[in-house]
């Protein structure tokens, strides 16, 4: 069992390598094609500075690591509204079902715009017109545990359309991603190839390649899962290496503390750190998080997600007092 399983780390991370070390690095850093698929659609995962791999323990899977999705049991739907500067809206949807023994799905649906872009072609005081920039993303995930629910397999395939005023462009990439439960309780692994294949944003004359990003992490919840610390080694071909830390600590399973650093800042001088809080009122859960950017100013994410059981009840054993056992719990007879 455990051969098995060191030999499964092992493919995935050669995988990685192998891949970037043959696939041409684009001429920059944020230079690939699809840059909006970079933006982190939970306010959670973001708010513990991008340290999500190793953890991937709720709808968030989708995007930072699609084996995490073998884990969930329960129905979660999950929304962002993000307005950040410069006029840039950011919206996401989210979507898991879980089937049975059969591993778990999902959905997502993301979208970026960018309006009231300026046209010239020469010194004026007015432009000739305004542009706007539409990007969509669409992906379907799946994940099923393995070896006694000790790892997870997991896959994204994605749908990538960038509008850029008058030029269009279509792709197609696939994602694929690992998680492994270590024998210390409560630490895991993970790793995740984002665009591990994918196809190029063909414009009218010019075409761009999708960011390959390996994305390997670490987890460990302790204290009864009320404290989770997480770490993750991000490795990109149009961007430097760097590392994420995060920490989170809930406070009797109702209100959740977060914060986060990057070794890497986003955008220019922008802050490395980040930090949030979480409200769970039963199904329902609402996130928030602050990031500071400088001089491009703060901006903040508000998420929400719901989580539903659907597996059924268990149906009633009644004993001969006529009290009656389900789901393990048993009840005293109703009758006087």
């Amino acid at each position: 069992m455990l051969s098995k399983l060191k030999l499964f780390i092992s493919i995935l991370i050669i995988i990685g390598v192998l891949f970037h070390n043959n696939t041409s690095h684009a001429d920059g850093k944020g230079t690939a094609g699809g840059q909006f698929l970079k933006i982190h659609p939970g306010a959670r995962p973001e708010a513990m500075g991008g340290a999500f791999v190793g953890l991937s323990d709720d709808i968030n899977a989708i995007y930072w690591n699609p084996s995490g999705l073998g884990y969930i049991k329960t129905l979660q739907m999950a929304g962002l509204y993000n307005k950040w500067f410069e006029g840039i809206n950011y919206e996401y949807l989210g979507y898991v079902q879980p089937i049975k023994r059969f591993g778990t799905l999902g959905l997502s649906l993301t979208m970026l715009q960018i309006g009231g872009i300026e046209k010239r072609v020469e010194d004026t005081d007015k432009p000739i017109k305004k542009l706007e920039v539409n990007d969509l993303g669409l992906s379907l995930s799946y994940g099923k545990t393995f070896f006694n629910k000790k790892v997870s397999l997991g896959a994204n395939i994605k749908y990538i359309r960038s509008n850029l005023s008058e030029k269009k462009a279509d792709a197609f990439s696939l994602d694929i991603g690992g998680l492994y439960k270590m024998p210390l309780k409560g630490l895991s692994t993970g790793i995740s190839i984002q665009n591990l294949l994918a196809s190029k944003l063909r414009f009218k004359q010019e075409e761009d390649e999708l960011s390959l990003n390996t994305k390997i992490g670490f987890a460990y919840k302790t204290l009864k899962d009320h404290l989770n610390l997480a770490v993750d080694y991000n490795i990109s071909n149009d961007n430097d290496s760097y590392l994420c830390i995060g920490v989170e600590y809930w406070i009797a399973k109702i209100m959740a503390l977060r914060m986060g650093y990057k070794t890497e800042s986003d955008l220019g001088n922008s802050s490395k750190w980040r930090a949030g809080l979480g409200f769970k009122i039963g199904s329902f859960n609402l996130d928030c998080t602050y990031a500071p950017y400088g001089e491009l100013g703060d901006t903040y994410r508000v998420s929400f997600s719901i989580e539903m059981d659907t597996t059924s009840p268990t149906t009633p054993k009644v004993s001969d007092d006529g009290s009656y056992t389900t789901n393990n719990t048993k009840f005293p007879s109703s009758a006087p």
